[in-house]
Formats: C-alpha cells, structure tokens, sequence
C-alpha cells in the first residue's frame, strides 16, 4: 500500500497562486484546464520559471490519506510543452536522504519501545542470565520494522525520480477527487 503517489498532472495552466509561504518552497493553488488544483507545494526555484497561460506536465508526488483535509502534493519537477524536464537535483539527493533519517529516528524510538515493553515478560522467563541478549535481539527486530520501511520509501522515491517519462499522467479533474471540499 503507498503513503503517496507518483503521478504526472499534464494541462494548460490558467492560473497559479500563492497562499503561503515555507522555508524553500511556496503552498500554491493551480487553476488547469479549468480545475483547481489545491494544497500543491513548489519549490521556490521551480516556482519562479512556471508562467500562467503555458502547457506544462508536473510530476508531482500527492500524499494519499483517507482524510481529504490533510491531502497536499509536492511538485517535484515539470516539464513545459516542447521543452525539457526542470527538477532540482538537490530534491533527488536530499528527499532519500530526510527518509533515512527518520528511518533512523524510528528505529531508536522502536527500539527503546520494544525493550521497554518486553522487559518484563522476559526478566520472568530469564531472571539471572540471558536476558540482555534476548532483550536486544527483540529490539533490533522491532526496531528493524521502521527502518526497513523508511529505507524502502527511500529506494522507491530514487528508483521512480530517474525515470520521469514512466509516471502514470493523471487529469487535473482526478487529481482534485483526493481534497476536501474545503479545498476547492
């Protein structure tokens, strides 16, 4: 099951506007082929080279969530009709990166969570040996489980980011059905 999609959002752009503004990035309301797209993150950089009234193909990466309110998309590059694709290699270096990292992170916090939990249950079975070795073994699996799992995003986001051209291009009127009515 994906946390997120790959998609490929391709229309005339008639308008685009800014609604906030990040560390790095702009929150952005599109207007495609007469659809408003909301919750769309751009970095600044990519932001600055996209004009209105163009045809444009955005490979974006859209959050999947069961609750339409927390639904946002990211931009991840774009490509104008006729032109060539612009992304920003430091998002291709970077986004594995961030993932590993809180891979790590989850896995410290699994790890301190199932030696905690199984503390007890094992000091029971093992009361004067072994117990440690048990301990950490129990550990390392449950702390194992997230790391895995933020390392396998990591791969999946590398392996899709080099190859652009093969992500499934979606209507800007599909897009839209992830949000909120609040959103549109």
């Amino acid at each position: 099951m994906a946390i997120a999609d790959y998609i490929k959002v391709s229309g005339k752009l008639e308008d685009i506007r800014v609604f906030e503004h990040k560390e790095g990035s702009v929150r952005v309301i599109m207007k495609m082929d007469g659809v408003l797209i909301p919750n769309t993150d751009i970095p600044i950089k990519l932001y600055e080279e996209i004009e209105a009234g163009k045809h444009y193909d955005f490979y974006c990466v859209y959050k999947k969530s069961r609750n339409k309110l927390k639904n946002t998309g990211v931009v991840y590059a774009f490509k104008e009709d006729g032109g060539r694709i612009r992304s920003l290699t430091k998002l291709r270096l970077a986004t594995p990166v961030y993932m590993m990292f809180y891979g790590a992170i989850w896995f410290a916090v699994a790890y301190v969570a199932v030696f905690l939990l199984a503390l007890l249950p094992v000091l029971a079975d093992h009361p004067r040996t072994g117990a440690l070795p048990i301990l950490h073994s129990y550990s390392m699996m449950g702390g194992a489980i997230p790391g895995l799992f933020f390392l396998w995003c990591a791969i999946d986001f590398w392996r899709k980011s080099a190859n652009l051209e093969a992500w499934p291009s979606v209507a800007p009127s599909v897009v839209i059905e992830r949000f909120s009515k609040l959103h549109k």
